[in-house]
């Protein structure tokens, strides 16, 4: 959330600091479900199509808006884990 960088990558304090050439396939937010929304609006105003909600976050509200966007959304799901269930379904 400061903008600091991790892994030898740059962080940025929110969605629109990033770069336009930095392509975003996926958001990915972990924070509170009553927080997500003007995230998930920013995500979508910079036209990232995939939006993920960590386990334990859901907000319709989100949810509603990425489908009248065109965007996907998966919530209540923990990314590494369906992760690693998709390895072994395969």
């Amino acid at each position: 959330p400061r903008g600091e960088s991790a892994l030898g990558e740059q962080g940025y304090t929110c969605i629109n600091d990033i770069p336009e050439h930095i392509k975003i396939d996926v958001a990915d937010f972990f924070l509170r479900s009553e927080k997500v929304l003007p995230l998930v609006e920013e995500a979508l105003q910079r036209g990232i199509k995939t939006i993920w909600l960590q386990q334990g976050v859901m907000n319709e509200e989100a949810a509603k808006l990425c489908t009248e966007c065109g965007a996907g959304i998966i919530m209540d799901k923990c990314i590494k884990m369906e992760h690693i269930k998709s390895k072994y379904q395969n």
